[in-house]
């Protein structure tokens, strides 16, 4: 290619050349080309037909020129190899170094790849593989799972210990702190929002602050009194029941079983949700304890 057709590619789109491989597979290339060649051709073609009893020469060449440029200019974008047309994304992991030299890692895509999580802390040095779980409101940005290589040297923080966050979206930060010369290899599940419908990998108490129920008061409350509300919040509600059995060996025993119909005078011991709107309930025939600690951390802010 000329320089006249270069400048021409540069004027037109001066990132093309780089990013065309997404929007022009490489299978699809060579024939794409070949139809703008054909009908460039015919375009040519028939315009030289139709002036060459009134001008000869020039103008029929100066057509022909341009067409061919664009052509050419068409086969660099087309053929030029791991180019796409839409800007590259950014990156799903961004760093920045606090006052105190931790390096903060923050999510920018909660719903990034594996190998584009991966692929940005290998950039940066680093041996720390992040898997984002699909969690509750509360949940979001917690550690779920840690592994560490080397227990011996400071630890990775969540970047969002000690600071209140609820969000159903992607609003909460989500990331790590981690240690300045960190060199240990790491596993680490972080709690990311969850897509409609989508179950919880990870989910805090439905009473939890950030939570459906939290100051609802219905820990420990009847199940008479908690129909009526939880219809109001159209959660689809599973009830489960703890039953106690006599057994031969310790003497009583006790499991959870699953009921249709909750008595309306048992009550509730426990609620956590397992995908939006869905909500498992722990019924128990005996009531919530009256002692005045009891669950008294689920009524932070009420």
């Amino acid at each position: 290619m000329n320089d006249h057709a270069m400048d021409l590619l540069r004027a037109l789109r001066p990132n093309d050349a780089e990013r065309i491989s997404e929007a022009f597979p490489d299978e699809s290339r060579a024939g794409l080309l070949a139809t703008l060649t054909n009908e460039t051709h015919t375009i040519a073609k028939n315009r030289n037909t139709r002036h060459a009893r009134r001008r000869r020469g020039p103008l029929a060449l100066g057509v022909l020129s341009v067409a061919s440029i664009t052509v050419a200019v068409v086969a660099v974008v087309l053929l030029a190899p791991g180019s796409a047309v839409s800007p590259a994304p950014a990156d799903a992991v961004s760093f920045r170094t606090d006052s105190s030299g931790y390096i903060l890692a923050s999510v920018t895509d909660p719903f990034a790849a594996q190998r584009r999580l991966d692929a940005a802390f290998a950039r940066k040095g680093l041996h720390i593989k992040i898997q984002l779980i699909p969690a509750s409101p509360s949940a979001v940005g917690r550690v779920v799972y840690m592994g560490v290589s080397n227990t011996h040297v400071a630890q990775i923080e969540p970047l969002r210990e000690g600071e209140h966050c609820v969000s159903n979206d992607a609003g909460c930060a989500i990331g790590l702190r981690i240690p300045r010369g960190f060199t240990a290899k790491a596993t680490i599940a972080l709690g990311r929002p969850a897509r409609p419908g989508e179950r919880y990998g990870s989910a805090a108490s439905a009473f939890a602050s950030g939570e459906i129920l939290h100051c609802s008061g219905l820990l420990g409350a009847s199940v008479a009194r908690a129909l009526s509300v939880l219809q109001q919040n159209k959660l689809t509600v599973r009830w489960v029941e703890d039953i106690e059995i006599p057994t031969h060996h310790s003497g009583i025993t006790s499991r959870s079983r699953s009921v249709a119909q909750p008595p309306t005078n048992d009550y509730i011991w426990g609620a956590e949700l397992s995908a939006r709107g869905r909500l498992t309930v722990q019924i128990e025939p005996k009531p919530w304890p009256a002692t005045s600690g009891a669950g008294a951390h689920f009524n932070d802010g009420c």
